[in-house]
């Protein structure tokens, strides 16, 4: 039984851990109606940015994009209504 569980260890041990992927988003560019984000992921990525006027219900999204490594993405958000935050 002691050999197992040695050996048990040593596979849990030397398993990668796994963590989620670290984005760094940047807005950019802001008018009336549209804004850019700049967004980097220390993993490759599929992203996509949701939106609205309410952070319970967000009502829109961009289209899906594909990021590589430490590579910046820029999605323009176009169409929003002015005055808002």
């Amino acid at each position: 039984m002691r050999k197992s569980l040695a050996f048990w260890l040593f596979l849990l041990a030397g398993m990668p851990a796994w963590a989620a992927p670290t984005i760094t988003e940047i807005l950019g560019r802001p008018t009336d109606h549209s804004v850019t984000v700049n967004a980097r992921s220390d993993a490759a990525l599929e992203m996509y940015f949701e939106y609205g006027l309410v952070p319970s219900g967000y009502t829109a999204q961009t289209a899906t994009v594909t990021s590589a490594v430490n590579v910046p993405i820029e999605t323009l958000i176009d169409g929003l209504r002015p005055n808002t935050l």
